[in-house]
C-alpha cells in the first residue's frame, strides 16, 4: 500500500521523484510487502521487495549526499 500511495502522490504532483518521503514510502512499502511475504513463504516476492527497499534506501542516501553537498558549496 506505501507504494501505491507513494506513487499516487507522485502522479498527482504532491511530492517530487526526488524527494526524501517519495523514497521512503517505497522503502518502507518494500521492506513491509517483504515481511508480508516472508510470512506466506512467498520468497521470490520476498526478494523482489527487498530489492525495491534497497533501491528506496540508496535513493534516500543519494538524495541525502546531494543535500549536504549543496549546503557545503551553497549551491540551491
Amino acid at each position: 500500500m506505501g507504494t501505491f500511495a507513494a506513487y499516487v502522490l507522485l502522479w498527482r504532483g504532491k511530492l517530487g521523484a526526488d524527494s526524501i518521503a517519495y523514497a521512503l514510502m517505497n522503502t518502507v512499502g518494500g521492506v513491509l510487502g517483504g515481511a508480508a511475504s516472508a510470512y506466506y513463504g512467498a520468497w521470490p516476492s520476498v526478494a523482489s521487495n527487498l530489492v525495491w527497499a534497497a533501491v528506496g534506501m540508496q535513493s534516500i542516501a543519494a538524495e541525502v549526499h546531494r543535500r549536504m553537498r549543496c549546503r557545503r558549496f551553497g549551491v540551491a
